[in-house]
């Protein structure tokens, strides 16, 4: 069980990630153009509808390898 001192450390630790990635998240906003936001929007909603990698070009991006077939032999 862990000790009051020990939640209260934890949840500080939380709030000050969530602040820094709130920070982050609002330093790239400001300093992206309005044509790389909807750039990057539409490799989003790519990758959303394309998962394991591929890119555009139909190469793929890297990642792992597609799952082999292993027979079941008997």
């Amino acid at each position: 069980m862990a000790t009051r001192k020990q939640l209260d450390k934890q949840k500080k630790a939380r709030a000050l990630k969530k602040k820094k990635m709130t920070l982050a998240k609002e330093a790239r906003a400001r300093e992206e153009t309005p044509e790389e936001k909807a750039e990057r929007r539409e490799q989003q909603a790519f990758d959303r509808k394309n998962p394991g990698g591929e890119m555009k070009g139909g190469l793929r991006q890297g990642g792992s390898t597609p799952p082999m077939h292993r027979p079941q032999g008997g």
